[in-house]
């Protein structure tokens, strides 16, 4: 046990020394390699009220703001990043959350459900063979018995079974609300089929006064993965970035937010889904 723990101590304090060393040499986090975010500071909202809840609700409007949060590696082995956390929150203002997008996705790298037949034989048989030689007392002659017995049964049973499942799917996407429903966060997981790195559209709609003009949302970004140190790998965070984002109200209707394009739309991290969260008041 003393040995155990003395391997322990030797482990931290050659690593406290790695972390001496690179930070009297003035080497900062963001000196190495980190992972970037990057995210606009004015913002563009429209209100999209339906004219039913506009009856209902005189006193409120709805605004959709659309936040494009671009995310670039420095130095950073794509495998060594395990999540993205981005938080959009109006708690300030005291804003509530009527839907957010894209909302929580699993996926599977197998398309197609799973299939798995179980084949079962059930076989007896049974065969007996009796020969020999039998001697004649006070003579020289041997009388050859070759009788031969045979007695056979066999039975052959099969049974087949063939069982279908889905395949097991994992959360690439987590989404839901925070700040008592006044903010909401997105964690973004890796996937064989989309990239962290890249530009993530996240659509947030607010409830506003009627009056509402403008006004400002504070935006957090978060990566969390692992580290390399010599030759340890050490949970860290290698990214992070916040601030206010201003929203600017230009009109009525959906928002058309320009944003780069990638030319296959697969390659896109962010699902059409939307969750929808109601203040009936």
């Amino acid at each position: 046990m003393r040995a155990v723990l003395t391997d322990a101590l030797a482990t931290r304090w050659l690593r406290l020394a790695v972390f001496l060393a690179a930070a009297s040499a003035g080497t900062s986090v963001c000196a190495g390699p980190h992972v970037e975010f990057d995210f606009a500071r004015t913002v563009a909202c429209r209100n999209v009220t339906p004219p039913e809840r506009a009856v209902l609700f005189p006193n409120e409007r709805i605004v959709k703001v659309t936040l494009n949060v671009s995310v670039r590696f420095h130095g950073v082995p794509p495998q060594d990043v395990e999540e993205l956390d981005i938080e959009i929150s109006g708690a300030t203002a005291g804003w509530q959350v009527f839907r957010f997008s894209p909302t929580t996705h699993l996926a599977s790298d197998i398309a197609k459900a799973i299939e798995t037949t179980t084949t079962t034989k059930d076989a007896k048989s049974l065969d007996a063979t009796l020969g020999g030689a039998l001697p004649v007392p006070y003579a020289e002659l041997v009388a050859h018995v070759a009788p031969s017995i045979n007695a056979g049964t066999s039975r052959s049973t099969t049974a087949t079974e063939t069982v279908s499942r889905l395949p097991p799917r994992r959360a690439v996407i987590v989404s839901g609300t925070s700040s008592e429903g006044r903010g909401v966060f997105f964690k973004i997981k890796p996937s064989t089929q989309t990239s962290l790195e890249g530009v993530h559209a996240l659509t947030v709609s607010f409830i506003v006064p009627a009056d509402w003009d403008g006004g400002t949302v504070r935006v957090a970004c978060t990566a969390h993965g692992q580290r390399r140190i010599l030759w340890f790998k050490d949970p860290a965070t290698l990214g992070r970035a916040g601030g206010e984002v201003t929203l600017r109200l230009v009109g009525d209707g959906p928002v058309d937010v320009a944003k780069p394009q990638a030319d296959d739309a697969k390659t896109q991290a962010v699902g059409p889904g939307e969750s929808q969260m109601t203040n009936d008041k």
